[in-house]
């Protein structure tokens, strides 16, 4: 098992050098620990896991190989180009991300848990390699089917090619029910209900009164992000705004309304199972789909391998190549 994996691992021809540990590190005493001693260790530790992604990762290595360059996404083929650069790119996206663009932040990190920067750089080569081959291979064999074309279609075009900008006050039940809860009561629903409708009610009265919508939304919304931007001035347009509304948030009721309404209309109070909302449909963008099927088309070849691409596509290489008959004790 152990020759396996040194077999694997001495195939590998890298730009980055992989850190490696000393061929024998001795200690006072007598005491010497020796690189094969640290291979029994780590297989001790970890078993074959490690050892099947090392393997897995030959293979996909050797399937891409069969992969037209030209046919690939531009982004994986980068990545499968210069990975050493993709690693970099990965590694400064991270530290953007978990500490806030600090380096000293990213090191004391590495620092704490016991891992060099050269390390962590190689380990991200590989991991965003092994990503690549995955999206290659994916990317590859993906079919247009008409139902993944039309996935793809409403999920950047909206639902049947409708999209529609939508903002909302939204007061829910929950809410009122915990308020209550809260002063010693023991709400019902038919209060809890009657309660945030007359809320609601007086709300939409102001804005019949000439009350701007994003105030609305800064007395009345729950949402505190959109309270926020109903008080910013250069955002208050977008104050109780549903980010990627698709006629599926809050229900059947809240999008039967929706279609009903023109471009800046204001309806309300409206019950849902959630609660009660006013409305405001702010716009409406309709798109054929044959207008836009090579756009489409591009995006389902772009698009990242789904948790299920990903598991079917190892599964089948892995019985491929006979993997865990390999590993097989």
């Amino acid at each position: 098992m152990l020759a396996l994996l040194a077999a694997a691992v001495a195939c590998q021809a890298p730009a980055l050098a992989p850190p490696r540990p000393p061929e024998r590190i001795a200690l006072p005493g007598g005491i010497a620990v020796t690189a094969a001693d640290y291979l029994d260790h780590l297989y001790a530790a970890i078993g074959s896991a490690r050892l099947r992604e090392l393997l897995l990762d030959r293979v996909l290595a050797r399937a891409v190989e069969r992969i037209d360059p030209a046919t690939l996404a531009p982004a994986t083929a980068q990545a499968l180009a210069d990975p050493d650069a993709h690693a970099r790119a990965l590694r400064d996206a991270r530290i953007a991300e978990r500490h806030g663009g600090s380096r000293a932040a990213f090191r004391a990190h590495l620092a704490a848990i016991g891992i060099t920067e050269d390390e962590d750089l190689w380990a991200t080569r590989v991991d965003g390699l092994r990503e690549a081959r995955i999206a290659a291979l994916v990317q590859a064999a993906r079919e247009p089917t008409p139902a993944r074309l039309r996935r793809v279609f409403e999920e950047h075009y909206g639902v049947d090619g409708l999209r529609v900008v939508v903002r909302h006050v939204f007061q829910s039940f929950g809410a009122e029910r915990h308020r209550l809860a809260q002063a010693g009561g023991t709400p019902d629903e038919e209060t809890v209900a009657e309660n945030v409708r007359r809320r609601m009610a007086a709300l939409m009265a102001l804005h019949e009164n000439g009350t701007p919508f994003h105030l609305l939304v800064a007395r009345g919304s729950e949402d505190p992000r959109g309270r926020a931007l109903a008080l910013d001035p250069a955002h208050a347009h977008r104050a109780g705004e549903i980010e990627g509304y698709n006629f599926q948030h809050f229900g059947p009721e809240f999008a039967d309304a929706v279609r009903a309404m023109q471009p800046g209309d204001v309806r309300g109070p409206l019950r849902t199972s959630h609660g009660w909302h006013i409305v405001r449909l702010e716009s409406v963008t309709r798109t054929e789909f044959a207008d836009v099927e090579e756009k489409v088309r591009e995006l389902l070849r772009n698009e990242p391998p789904s948790l299920a691409e990903r598991r079917e596509l190892l599964a089948r290489l892995a019985a491929e190549y006979g993997v865990d008959a390999a590993l097989a004790r």
